[in-house]
C-alpha cells in the first residue's frame, strides 16, 4: 500500500513536470498544475485512510479475539454478559464503527481523487470543455462511439479497471454512502482471525419485491465468468441472486456491453451489495493512478501540441 502511494506521487509529479519542461510557461496559476496537485493531496488522503484501515482492523481482530476468550461458552439467555466481557465488547463496536467510517471516507476521498486525475487527463489532452471530466465523465466518453484519439491507449491498457472503479467506487459511493435515499442496512462482514473487512448494504426487507429482482439477477447469469456459468447449481455463487449480483459487479469491467452495465448497476442500486475487502479497493485505486499515470506521460510526450494548461483569467 504504501509502494503504491509513493508510485502513484511519483508518476503524478512526474507528469506535471514533463509538461512543465516541454511547454515552459511563464509562472501563472495554470487549472492543470493546480489539478495536479490536488490529486497529489488526495493520494496522501488516501494513504492516510488506508494506513488508518489497517491499523485499526488489527485492533479490531485483537478486540474480537480477547472476547472469543473470556467469553462464556455457556450463559443463560438474555442475561447480561460479565463486565470483563461487555468491556471488550463495547470496545469492539467503536473499533468496527472507526473502520466502517475509514473504508466510507476511503470511497470518499479516492473519488475526488479519480476526479482530479480525471480534469489532468482533460487539459493535458485538449479536450473541448476540459473543466468540465469528472471520472464518470471521462468514462463515458471512452464509452461512446467517438474516436478516442490520443488517450486511446489507456482506455486499451485501462478500460475493464476504469469501469470497475466506476462501478466499485464512484457508484458505491453515491448510492450508499454520501446520497442514500432508502433505509438501506448498513452493516458489514469480517472474519475473526483475518484482516478482510467488507461493507454489506442490503435493501431492508420488505422494501422492494425481492423475488422480483432475484428474477432479474437470474437472467444476467449468461453475463457471469464461464466458469461460474459451467458450476454446479448448488454453487453459492450461483444459487444466491445477492451474491450473484455481487460477482457480476465485480466483473463489471469485463462486460462488453454497456446496456448490460448499467442492468447490474440499476439491480445493485435496486437491491444493494458487498464491497471488496477495503484491502482490494485501495490498493487498486493507488495502482491505476500509477501505472494510467505511467501511460499518460507517454501520451502527453507524444502530443505535446494537444496540452491545454488552462490558462490563467486575467
Amino acid at each position: 500500500m504504501k509502494k503504491l502511494a509513493e508510485e502513484a506521487e511519483k508518476s503524478l509529479q512526474a507528469w506535471s513536470k514533463l509538461i512543465l519542461d516541454e511547454l515552459k510557461p511563464t509562472p501563472g496559476p495554470y487549472a492543470f498544475f493546480n489539478h495536479n496537485a490536488h490529486a497529489l493531496e488526495r493520494v496522501k488522503d488516501v494513504h492516510r485512510i488506508l494506513e488508518r484501515l489497517y491499523e485499526e482492523r488489527t485492533r479490531l481482530r485483537i478486540l474480537d479475539e480477547q472476547e472469543d476468550a473470556i467469553r462464556p461458552a455457556q450463559w443463560p439467555g438474555g442475561t447480561p454478559f460479565p463486565p470483563e466481557v461487555q468491556q471488550v465488547m463495547q470496545q469492539a463496536n467503536e473499533v468496527n464503527e472507526l473502520v466502517k467510517m475509514y473504508f466510507e471516507s476511503l470511497y470518499m476521498f479516492g473519488n475526488m481523487l479519480l476526479d482530479q486525475w480525471s480534469l489532468c487527463v482533460a487539459y493535458s489532452a485538449g479536450l473541448s470543455k476540459p473543466e468540465k471530466f469528472n471520472f464518470l465523465g471521462i468514462v463515458q466518453l471512452f464509452e461512446g462511439p467517438k474516436d478516442r484519439g490520443s488517450l486511446s491507449p489507456l482506455w486499451d491498457e485501462f478500460g475493464p479497471t476504469m469501469l470497475w472503479l466506476n462501478g466499485q467506487m464512484r457508484f458505491y459511493r453515491n448510492r450508499f454512502v454520501v446520497h442514500a435515499d432508502r433505509p438501506w442496512q448498513r452493516g458489514n462482514t469480517r472474519s475473526t482471525y483475518g484482516t478482510d473487512y467488507t461493507l454489506f448494504v442490503p435493501s431492508p426487507p420488505g422494501w422492494i419485491n425481492d423475488e422480483d429482482i432475484s428474477s432479474q439477477i437470474r437472467e444476467l447469469l449468461p453475463l457471469a465468468p464461464q466458469w461460474l456459468q459451467e458450476a454446479s447449481d448448488g454453487y453459492w455463487e450461483k444459487a444466491r441472486p445477492r451474491a450473484l449480483l455481487d460477482r457480476l459487479l465485480n466483473h463489471i469491467g469485463e462486460i462488453k456491453n454497456k446496456s448490460d452495465r448499467e442492468t447490474i448497476l440499476r439491480l445493485v442500486g435496486q437491491y444493494g451489495t458487498t464491497t471488496p475487502s477495503f484491502q482490494v479497493v485501495g490498493d487498486s485505486l493507488l495502482a491505476f493512478i500509477a501505472n494510467g499515470t505511467s501511460i499518460l506521460q507517454i501520451i502527453t510526450k507524444q502530443h505535446i501540441p494537444l496540452v491545454n494548461l488552462g490558462n490563467p483569467h486575467k
